[in-house]
């Protein structure tokens, strides 16, 4: 209170702010995190000797480098050293040495601290009080999630374009081979349901930003944690099937697949590591539902199995919201003591529900769709088909196990799978040309070579 200012200090390397952006060489203003301490009694001249009381991490805004470029006093910094990727970002480690902070350059829209040095809060408890803090942390992980995707779009542009025209063993193009049309086309799909779900959390901030909905707001901390962590584990698969459907060329930077993934590869554990925001998915969920609900899903479970007809479209929702509900009520039966435990089974329920919430959206943009135009429905429908396939194929183990569809049918489901991906292709590989020119990247962005015409970059290596 005398001061009017705050003590920034990192005690030890472990508290060191370590992979700051832009910090190393340049940046002249951090946003940083610090847990904050106020002495308890107010009228302690002493504060080397007074009790503190933590009140949890706040934002300060601290100056780190004069307008010359030249570190202020007490702060330190190294530059984190070379990447795989993302050269050009001077990531670097900072160490305060009990750096002044005035006090009215802390952050303080959701606690205050008063000249007197009384501490305020409209929070009851620290908890609380962080969970608004890192709240703004969701815009954030949206902005990667739709990077994410975007990258995904330009290497499934590339990686069709190239295959409708690249021809091997006489006339036919590789992206005629089913082989080829599995490894892009699903993707194709998923990135769309992506794009769909992305364009429905955005609108879903706006609304809670604006207004009050309590329930919109728990469904938007759910999507921005999952829907991250589903974009980018997406995006690392999808660009290294693009690269290799590309052969050799894709291994070349000027055809931009490589350098996305070396340069993106980092967005799986910045704004929070994918395997811990999936966890904070099914917290969510599993703290949003209420006991008699838990019990019923559990009562659910613990009947007799119900037999899905896994081709059958209609049944598509119902089978993608029975293994969430499956897979709440093994850790329902658990307990929250296991938690810990079933980690495997937390990533898969978070995935499920992921799936379901994403299939509905898609259904419900298609709806849209074909009540403006049929064309541009019954296209929209198709990839949604091929998402909806794609999902219950990559679980089928879960429903043969928990006997929920029986083997014959299980089979059928890859035989539908391969043919939505010819009807995905098209002749002359129209259809998915057309597909991946809907992600609406303007042509500017798409620079690989091969992506124009792979014979005249040949005849130039």
């Amino acid at each position: 209170a005398t001061t009017q200012s705050f003590d920034l200090h990192t005690p030890s390397n472990l508290a060191s702010k370590f992979w700051i952006g832009g910090s190393a060489q340049h940046g002249k203003l951090c946003a940083v995190f610090a847990q904050l301490y106020t002495p308890k009694q107010l009228d302690n001249a002493d504060l080397k000797h007074a009790e503190w009381e933590w009140r949890g991490p706040h934002v300060f805004l601290v100056r780190i480098r004069d307008d010359d470029g030249v570190l202020m006093p007490n702060v330190r910094i190294r530059d984190c050293g070379s990447k795989m990727g993302l050269q050009g970002v001077d990531n670097g480690q900072i160490w305060f040495d009990h750096v002044k902070v005035p006090r009215e350059d802390m952050l303080d829209r959701f606690s205050q601290v008063h000249p007197d040095g009384s501490f305020h809060s409209a929070f009851k408890s620290v908890n609380q009080l962080f969970g608004a803090m890192v709240g703004g942390l969701t815009t954030g992980r949206l902005l990667i999630a739709w990077a994410a995707v975007d990258a995904c779009k330009i290497g499934l542009i590339v990686a069709i374009r190239y295959g409708a025209k690249r021809k091997q063993f006489g006339e036919k193009p590789i992206m005629e081979y089913i082989t080829h049309q599995r490894r892009l086309l699903p993707a194709l799909a998923k990135s769309y349901a992506l794009e769909l779900g992305l364009q429905y959390l955005g609108s879903l901030m706006m609304n809670v930003s604006s207004s009050k909905a309590q329930t919109s707001a728990k469904e938007v901390h759910v999507l921005s944690c999952g829907l991250k962590a589903m974009a980018t584990w997406h995006r690392t698969r999808t660009l290294q099937d693009c690269r290799e459907c590309c052969g050799g060329m894709g291994f070349l930077s000027a055809n931009q697949i490589g350098q996305i993934m070396t340069d993106m590869n980092v967005d799986t554990t910045f704004e929070g590591d994918n395997t811990v925001l999936m966890q904070q998915v099914v917290k969510a969920l599993l703290g949003a539902t209420s006991k008699t609900e838990l019990a019923q899903i559990e009562a659910e479970q613990n009947g007799s199995a119900r037999s899905f007809n896994a081709t059958d479209s209609s049944q598509w929702h119902a089978m993608l919201s029975w293994r969430e509900r499956a897979l709440l009520a093994d850790l329902v039966r658990a307990g929250s003591a296991a938690f810990d435990a079933k980690l495997d089974v937390v990533l898969a329920a978070a995935e499920a529900h992921l799936e379901r919430r994403l299939l509905e959206i898609f259904q419900s943009s298609v709806a849209q769709a074909r009540s403006k135009d049929a064309a541009l429905g019954a296209a929209l429908a198709d990839v949604c088909a091929m998402f909806a396939l794609s999902c219950v194929e990559a679980h089928l183990s879960d429903y043969l196990a928990r006997e929920a569809t029986a083997p014959r049918t299980a089979q059928a489901v890859s035989t539908a799978v391969n043919v939505m991906c010819e009807r995905l292709t098209g002749v002359d590989s129209r259809a998915a040309l057309a597909l991946s020119a809907g992600f609406g990247i303007p042509e500017q962005f798409i620079t690989a070579p091969i992506s124009k015409d792979w014979t005249r970059m040949n005849a130039k290596l």
